[in-house]
């Protein structure tokens, strides 16, 4: 995909992504370090980071479908997953399907060509019927695991990094705020 696409960023754009969503991100992955930093985790703190997280990853579907066409209106991630693969050529959705490492070695690929990825449905269980019990007599509240939530944040990173790639390519200078842009759990 041509920069042209991505011209309409301007650079208060950077310092705003910094200010506005990567700040969040960091915050997000903080409380994930921190909740699963000493066992057992608080199964509370889990479900409200499951739920911000997948809060998140919609958002941030949404702004790169609104970046990748202004007149987009999908409201599931399944139409946001189409949206961006009907616009962006393979090799670039490969920049979203793509492995992360993290800081202790493990790899996951949080993305995939199911829909929804098992993480997302877990989500959507948490969130929408968390009183009621799977199919082992467990309360879908349980599913707010930290294997979920991992795989959650690695998804909610991709798309963080996606996005500050698209205002890299339609910025002729480097910002010292993007330096700001690190994780601490993913390399």
């Amino acid at each position: 995909m041509s920069k042209e696409k991505y011209s309409a960023f301007h650079p208060e754009d950077v310092k705003d992504y910094v200010s506005v969503y990567w700040r969040y991100y960091c915050y997000l992955e903080n409380e994930y370090l921190s909740i699963f930093s000493t066992p057992p985790s608080d199964l509370y703190k889990a479900v409200e980071l499951y739920l911000s997280i997948g809060s998140e990853i919609d958002v941030m579907l949404k702004t790169i479908c609104l970046i990748l066409n202004d007149k987009y209106s999908g409201r599931s991630i399944d139409d946001h997953k189409k949206e961006i693969k009907k616009i962006i050529d393979a090799g670039d959705w490969d920049d979203y399907n793509q492995t992360v490492s993290l800081m202790s070695g493990e790899t996951i690929k949080p993305w995939d060509d199911s829909c929804p990825v098992k993480w997302w449905r877990s989500y959507n269980d948490v969130k929408h019927k968390r009183t009621l019990k799977d199919n082992k007599g467990n309360l879908y509240f349980s599913h707010a695991t930290q294997d979920n939530i991992k795989y959650a944040l690695s998804a909610l990173y991709i798309l963080e990094m996606q996005y500050l790639n698209f205002i890299k390519e339609s910025l002729l200078f480097v910002y010292p705020e993007f330096d700001t842009c690190k994780s601490n759990l993913f390399v």
